[in-house]
């Protein structure tokens, strides 16, 4: 996660010089989403906060932002989180095929589900609470609970969390 992270920082500031206040805004911005990044999920309700993240470990106030003065910073990060999606987000559902033998999906995997016509980014996180088995042993397909209710999806369409590999 931080090696993918400082790779995109490389790549989008070699092209500038950056002040010392603006790198410091800016790496505070990129803290925060990593941060909300989710650790672990319940195994209750997922209506509720849908899974634990450092961010609500950090003894700091709800919704600390940086002041909106900070422009250069603020479109510093917007560029380096679009990068980092594009480059991060599809590392998620690993195709090792026939090459790697991987462990299936089981219940209470915590997992991000795709869905067409919808960014990476507003892909909604979900448990998953059953799964189809093959007749090789493989599971097929799987049921994830999310925000808003129950999803069925083939198992490609279900990106394993790395944190819970």
């Amino acid at each position: 996660m931080v090696r993918s992270a400082r790779r995109v920082l490389i790549a989008i500031a070699s092209e500038q010089v950056i002040p010392d206040e603006t790198l410091l805004t800016f790496t505070s911005e990129v803290e925060e989403i990593l941060n909300n990044r989710p650790i672990v999920a319940p195994r209750s309700d997922v209506r509720e906060k849908l899974a634990l993240s450092p961010n609500m470990l950090l003894p700091l106030e709800e919704n600390t932002r940086i002041p909106s003065h900070c422009s250069y910073a603020e479109k510093f990060t917007r560029k380096w989180k679009h990068k980092w999606m594009k480059e991060y987000l599809p590392t998620l559902p690993v195709r090792r095929k026939w090459l790697l033998k991987t462990r299936n999906l089981k219940e209470f995997d915590v997992v991000l589900v795709v869905s067409d016509g919808v960014q990476r980014k507003m892909f909604s996180l979900g448990i998953v609470t059953s799964c189809e088995v093959g007749s090789d042993g493989i599971v097929r397909t799987g049921s994830a609970k999310t925000a808003t209710g129950t999803i069925r999806r083939d198992i490609r369409r279900l990106c394993l969390l790395e944190g819970d590999e």
